[in-house]
């Protein structure tokens, strides 16, 4: 069985709950920085069990780390591989994280061709 994308899929999603106003240093999660990334380019999520996934430009993923109100694409994967496009050319980050819940997160992350 794989998991796929739960809700905020398609619009972004904006953060500003209490499990993320941490500071950087608490924030588990796993990150890649896609470096600069085409619109339309494919995001590509292989997980090993249930997380959160977001895709999430430079100036969003510093506000993440910081615990931050920060917008989004992705959400709670429920099937794998989860693809997320990039909605516009830039500097992205792909983050999977279990939403400041206990437990460990594996996952694979990879660009594919647009």
């Amino acid at each position: 069985m794989g998991w796929s994308l739960a809700r905020g899929a398609d619009t972004g999603e904006d953060i500003n709950d209490e499990q993320h106003k941490r500071t950087e240093h608490e924030m588990d999660h796993l990150h890649s920085d896609l470096g600069n990334v085409g619109g339309g380019t494919v995001v590509e999520f292989k997980l090993r069990s249930r997380a959160v996934v977001r895709l999430l430009d430079s100036s969003n993923y510093s506000a993440y780390r910081s615990g931050l109100r920060c917008r989004f694409q992705g959400g709670e994967a429920v099937r794998t591989p989860v693809r997320l496009s990039v909605p516009h050319a830039g500097h992205w980050h792909a983050v999977v994280d279990l939403n400041g819940h206990a437990g460990n997160v594996s996952a694979s992350i990879s660009v594919l061709a647009a």
